[in-house]
Formats: structure tokens, sequence, C-alpha cells
């Protein structure tokens, strides 16, 4: 079977661009359909101010939760510091009031305590 002389070279190329036109524009049509024409029209102004209007809602919900969030974690900083420095304050005034057994010689409201924590006056 002899097949053609250059003659049927047009009829190909325009079966083929003609078939991919018609394959272009069946998907763009399912596209656009998926879209919907809702979509396609004018957007509602009222809908859209109340996406917009809760938008800064919860970013302004969200500002004021970080900031309370930060302002308790420096009440808690500074509260933990303010019981560090009187439990310091606390052992300090403990380790002046008190004498350990061993020592010799030692003063405590002006009264000299001995070894076995007997007191001697001046």
């Amino acid at each position: 079977m002899l097949v053609g002389d250059k003659s049927c070279v047009p009829f190909f190329l325009a079966s083929v661009i003609i078939g991919n036109l018609v394959v272009l524009n069946l998907f763009l049509a399912l596209l656009l359909s998926s879209f919907g024409a809702s979509n396609l029209s004018a957007p509602q102004a009222d809908a859209e101010t109340n996406k917009l209007a809760e938008a800064f809602h919860r970013i302004g919900r969200f500002t004021r939760w970080i900031k309370s969030s930060v302002r308790r974690a420096i009440s808690f900083l500074i509260n933990l510091i303010r019981c560090s420095k009187k439990q310091e304050v606390k052992r300090s005034e403990d380790k002046s009031d008190t004498v350990s057994a061993g020592t010799v010689g030692s003063r405590v409201n002006g009264k000299k305590v001995s070894n076995h924590g007997t007191e001697q006056w001046d």
C-alpha cells in the first residue's frame, strides 16, 4: 500500500492544530466551571468587610495575648528574684544569730559562749 504524496501534509497539520484547540477549549471550560459563577461575579462588600473585620479582631486578640503573656512572665521572674533575695537575707540573719558549738569565746548579745553552751558574762 502506497501512502500519499505531499498533498496530505496540510490536512494532517490542520487536523492536529484543530484537535489541540478543541482539547484546550474543553480544559478551559472545565477549569472555569469548577470556579462557579458566584466567584466570577463581583464580591459582595458585606462579606468582604466582615472577613476583614474578623481578621483585624484576631490580630488584635493575638497581640493582647502576647502582651499579657510577657507581663506574666516578667512578673513571675520579678517575684522569683524577690523571693530569692528574701531567702538570702533570712539565711544571713540565721547565720549571724546562730553560734556553732565548736567556737570558743564567741559572743551572742554580749554574752560569752563556751564549748558546752554555757553563758559567761563579762
